[in-house]
C-alpha cells in the first residue's frame, strides 16, 4: 500500500517545507520506518532538525525515483497527529469500534497508514498536557513525523481546528483505555502487614524499627511495612498503637 494518492493530501500540507521520506528497515524482529532526507536519501532525517526537511515536490520526486518507500510530514506549527495502531482490516476496511468513534469525534483529515492496518488523523490543535501513548492510540504535536499516503478514509480532506475535541478525547481515553490496561487494585490493609511482620520476625524489634525509620529516616529496614510506607509517601501505621492493640511490647 505504498502508492500515493497525491490529490487527497491537503494542499496546506503540500505547501509547507516539512517533508521527509522514509525507508522500511528491520530492527530486531520489528519493521521500522526510518526517516531519510528527501534531498539526500542516503542520510537520515530528524523530526527535530529542519535542515533535514524538504518541500513536498522534492519528497515526491525522491519517492517516485525509487529512493524511498514513502513520504512523511513532520508535525509542528500547530499540526497534531493521532495515530490509531492496528485498528483496521486492510482488506475489508473494518475498524475497531473505539477507532471509528475517535474518527467520528475528531472529524478531520483521516487516512489509512502505509500497511492499511492503521489510521492517521491530522488536526490543528493545542495538545493537552499528559499522556502521549495509551493503548492503541498515540497523539503528538512535535518531535515526530507521520507517514502520509493520501488514502483518504471518509470524505473530509481538510485539516480542521480541533483543540476542544482533542482535549475531550484525551480526557475520555484516559478513563477508558487506562482503566482497561491497568485495573485498579484494592489498597492493602496496614494491620495485615503488621501481623505478618510480627509472625515472620518472631518478635517486634523490626516493627518497632519501622517507627524509628519513620521518625528519623535512619537505618536500613526492608520490612514489608517500610516498603509500603515509602510507596505511599507517608507512614502506613503508628507502631505503638498497633502494638498495644495486639498485646505486643516494643523491644528497644
Amino acid at each position: 500500500m505504498n502508492d500515493l494518492e497525491i490529490l487527497n493530501i491537503p494542499r496546506e500540507l503540500r505547501e509547507m517545507p516539512r517533508w521527509v521520506c522514509w525507508r522500511l528497515d528491520t530492527r530486531g524482529d520489528n519493521p521500522t520506518k526510518i526517516p531519510i532526507q528527501a534531498e539526500n536519501p542516503e542520510r537520515m532525517a530528524s523530526s527535530t532538525n529542519p535542515a533535514t526537511w524538504a518541500h513536498f515536490s522534492q519528497a515526491l520526486s525522491t519517492f517516485r525515483d525509487g529512493h524511498a518507500h514513502g513520504i512523511g510530514f513532520v508535525l509542528g506549527e500547530g499540526f497534531c497527529g493521532i495515530d490509531l495502531d492496528k485498528c483496521r482490516d486492510p482488506i475489508t476496511g473494518a475498524k475497531k469500534q473505539e477507532a471509528q468513534r475517535i474518527i467520528d469525534e475528531i472529524s478531520s483529515y483521516t487516512e489509512a497508514s502505509p500497511s492499511g492496518a492503521g489510521v492517521h488523523i491530522l488536526v490543528k490543535a493545542k495538545l493537552p498536557d499528559g499522556w502521549r501513548k495509551l493503548g492503541f492510540v498515540e497523539i503528538y504535536s512535535e518531535g515526530r513525523y507521520f507517514t502520509v499516503t493520501g488514502k483518504l478514509l471518509g470524505t473530509i480532506n481538510t485539516i480542521e481546528e480541533r483543540s476542544e475535541q482533542l482535549a475531550y478525547l484525551h480526557k475520555r481515553l484516559d478513563g477508558v483505555l487506562f482503566n482497561e490496561k491497568r485495573p485498579k487494585k484494592d489498597k492493602p490493609n496496614p494491620e495485615d502487614f503488621f501481623i505478618e511482620l510480627y509472625d515472620s520476625s518472631k518478635g517486634v524489634k523490626n516493627a518497632y524499627t519501622t517507627k524509628v525509620h519513620r521518625e528519623t529516616g535512619k537505618g536500613s529496614c526492608s520490612c514489608p511495612g517500610w516498603k509500603y510506607r515509602m510507596r505511599n509517601g507517608k507512614p502506613c501505621w503508628h507502631v505503638p498503637d498497633l502494638q498495644k492493640k495486639h498485646g505486643f511490647e516494643p523491644d528497644v
